[in-house]
């Protein structure tokens, strides 16, 4: 994977010599546990880490040259891409797409509920819940900046239960997961180290941003997230839009 400067406005993925400009219009329909961007040549995955990243950075005018259509997972947060891209950021005097909540909203995809109020900045407050496991419920609350994000966010992995790995693996999700790059849930624990008491409500937040930064838009709002997914974030995107 490499990173360059392009001419072409917002970020465009390239692979197999094809290209994918991002925007609402090239998102696949598969979002069960990440984000998929088609243009019904090329199709590519797992983007929303690195997109989360490049949203914080307010990083804009890049190429992405991919040579496997998945991004690297890395150690499954956004972290090592701010690490890379952030010493290497050139300011451009662009005018910025910004969407701002001026009601309330309120959206629910399944279980995934989502609502929407009027600030001055971007607040996420998000929810997890599952009844079920030792977790139950976890929440935390996101005040976007960039210095927010690198010291709450970035360094939050994904995370899987460890009944659910073969599972995972067996529908072509997970690949390169593993101790090194994702959090492991147990039926009493973590089968690894987590970064923060939170972190797997943290990286739900990490996800969010990924997945709305899709809108082409610089957002402000304070959203409320319970129990979010790649589905619902995306499908709440999609409804702000139609509201704009």
């Amino acid at each position: 994977m490499t990173v360059e400067p392009s001419k072409i406005h917002g970020i465009t993925f390239e692979y197999k010599h094809k290209q994918i400009q991002l925007g609402v219009d090239v998102i696949g329909v598969n979002n069960i546990r990440s984000t998929t961007l088609t243009d019904g040549n090329i199709t590519i995955q797992t983007p929303e880490h690195f997109l989360a990243a490049c949203y914080a950075l307010n990083i804009t005018n890049i190429k992405v040259s991919l040579t496997d259509c998945e991004l690297p997972i890395l150690d499954g947060s956004a972290w090592p891409f701010i690490e890379q891209m952030k010493p290497k950021c050139r300011p451009l005097t662009l005018s910025e797409n910004w969407f701002n909540v001026s009601s309330n909203i309120t959206f629910s995809d399944g279980e995934s509920h989502y609502s929407a109020q009027p600030s001055d900045s971007y607040i996420i407050d998000a929810s997890i819940v599952y009844q079920d496991r030792w977790v139950n419920t976890m929440s935390f609350r996101h005040d976007h900046s960039l210095a927010t994000f690198e010291a709450d966010i970035a360094r939050a992995r994904t995370y899987g239960f460890s009944d659910e790995v073969a599972w995972l693996k067996e529908n072509g999700l997970a690949k390169g997961g593993g101790l090194e790059n994702a959090l492991v849930v147990t039926d009493s624990g973590y089968l690894n180290k987590p970064r923060f008491e939170t972190e797997m409500v943290r990286h739900k937040i990490l996800d969010f941003i990924g997945d709305m930064s899709m809108m082409n838009h610089r957002l402000k709002g304070h959203f409320t997230i319970e129990r979010p997914s790649h589905r619902g974030n995306i499908q709440f995107m999609k409804h702000l839009l139609t509201l704009k």
